[in-house]
C-alpha cells in the first residue's frame, strides 16, 4: 500500500493513520470534531498525496489532450492551468482532472485512485502523435491548504503574495525545497494545492506546518476533510464524479469549454446544455438527528423517487436530485431502510460562489 511522503513528520505530530481508499494516509491528529471546527474558522493542511500525478510531454501533448477533455487545452499558455474533465464517449467523467501547463509539459492531477484510469483513457489514443505520459503519482506528494488563513499562510511560507491565477503553477522555495503551488478549488474562502517531490516533502511540509501553527491552523485529518467537503458541496470521484455523471450535473460548468470544438463526448455535453437536456443535478440536504444516511439512501418526494444520497455526515449530506425538484428550500424524505429522515434541500458555498449565471444558474 502506497504511504504519503509526509508520513514522519506527521507522525510526530501525533497522526492516527488509516486507509483512505489504495493510500495510507492520516485519518486524523486531533479529535475529529476539534479538526471539523478549527477548519470550519481557520482553515488547515490535508495531505492528498493520493491524489493522481500525471506528467504529459512532447510536442502535441496539449493538442493531444484539448481533444479528449471539455475545456480549452490549446489556448492555455505555460504557466497557466485549468480545470477539465476526461471524458466518455457518452458524456460522462473519466475523472475531473486539474491540468498546469510548464515550458516543458503539462500536470494533470486526477481524483484519488484515478491516476491508472485516466492514463489508460488517453494511452490508447496514442498513435502517431509526439506524446510520453508518465504516471508520477507515488514520486510527488500534494497538500492542500484551504479556509481563511490559507492565504497568509502561503504568503509566509513562500515570501509571495499569492494573487495569483486560478489553478496556474508558481514555481516557489517553501523551506528552502522547491515546490509547485497553485490557486485551486476553494474551502472556506480560499484553496491552494502543493506539489514536492518525494526528496523536499518533508522540508516543505514542516515549514508550513511552522507557518500554520504560528496562526493558529494545523494539519488536518481525512475523517475531517470528509465532514468539511460535504459541508462545502466540493465533488470527489466515487460519490459525485464518475463514469455515470456528466458535468453539469455535477455542478463543474467551469470544467466545460461551449465553444472549444470537437473531443470525445462534446456532442452529447453540448447537446445536455443547448437543450436543456440534464435531468439530475448535485444539491445539499440538511436534516436533524445523527443519523447518517448511507450512500444510495433514496431522495423522495411524496412517497416517489426523485434522487439518491451521495455522501453524507451527520446532518448533513449531498445528492443527485430531479431537476423537478432541485430547487433549495423544497422538502424531502430520506428513505433510509425503515426510517425517514426529513431533510431540506440547500445550495453549498463551492457551486453558489462559482456558478452565478447560465447553466449553473438552473442547479
Amino acid at each position: 500500500m502506497p504511504t504519503t511522503p509526509f508520513k514522519p513528520s506527521e507522525t510526530r505530530l501525533g497522526a492516527t493513520f488509516a486507509s483512505v481508499g489504495d493510500w495510507e494516509l492520516p485519518a486524523r491528529f486531533l479529535p475529529v470534531a476539534e479538526e471539523v471546527g478549527r477548519g470550519r474558522s481557520l482553515g488547515g493542511i490535508v495531505d492528498r498525496s493520493d491524489w493522481g500525478k500525471l506528467w504529459l510531454t512532447g510536442k502535441d501533448a496539449a493538442d493531444f489532450l484539448h481533444n479528449y477533455t471539455t475545456h480549452n487545452i490549446q489556448a492555455l499558455a505555460p504557466g497557466k492551468g485549468i480545470q477539465t474533465a476526461v471524458t466518455t464517449w457518452k458524456g460522462t467523467m473519466v475523472d475531473h482532472v486539474f491540468v498546469m501547463r510548464r515550458e516543458d509539459g503539462l500536470w494533470l492531477l486526477t481524483h484519488p485512485d484515478r491516476a491508472q484510469a485516466v492514463y489508460q483513457a488517453l494511452d490508447k489514443y496514442l498513435l502517431g502523435v509526439d506524446v510520453k505520459i508518465e504516471d508520477r503519482t507515488e514520486g510527488y506528494g500534494l497538500l492542500y491548504v484551504f479556509g481563511q488563513l490559507a492565504r497568509p499562510v502561503i504568503a509566509k511560507a513562500t515570501g509571495l503574495q499569492p494573487v495569483w491565477e486560478e489553478h496556474a503553477p508558481v514555481s516557489v522555495r517553501i523551506g528552502g525545497s522547491e515546490a509547485l503551488v497553485a490557486s485551486t478549488w476553494p474551502a472556506f474562502g480560499a484553496g491552494y494545492h502543493v506539489l514536492v517531490e518525494n526528496a523536499s516533502a518533508l522540508a516543505v511540509y514542516d515549514a508550513l506546518v511552522r507557518e500554520a501553527d504560528a496562526k493558529g491552523m494545523l494539519p488536518i485529518g481525512a475523517e475531517a476533510w470528509e465532514q468539511l467537503r460535504i459541508e462545502q458541496g466540493i465533488p470527489a470521484f466515487g460519490h459525485e464524479i464518475g463514469e455515470d455523471v456528466n458535468p453539469w450535473e455535477a455542478r463543474l460548468a467551469d470544467s466545460v469549454s461551449m465553444s472549444k470544438g470537437c473531443y470525445l463526448g462534446q456532442e452529447v455535453v453540448a447537446r445536455l446544455a443547448n437543450y436543456d437536456k440534464v435531468q439530475r443535478y448535485l444539491i445539499g440536504l440538511r436534516f436533524e438527528g445523527a443519523r447518517i444516511p448511507a450512500k444510495g439512501t433514496e431522495i423522495q418526494v411524496e412517497g416517489k423517487k426523485v434522487g439518491v444520497v451521495t455522501s453524507a455526515m451527520a446532518g448533513s449530506a449531498l445528492g443527485f436530485v430531479k431537476g423537478a425538484h432541485v430547487a433549495p428550500g423544497t422538502r424531502v424524505i430520506l428513505k433510509d431502510g425503515e426510517q425517514e429522515i426529513p431533510a431540506v434541500l440547500e445550495s453549498r458555498p463551492f457551486w453558489s460562489e462559482l456558478l452565478n449565471e447560465g447553466i449553473g444558474a438552473r442547479y
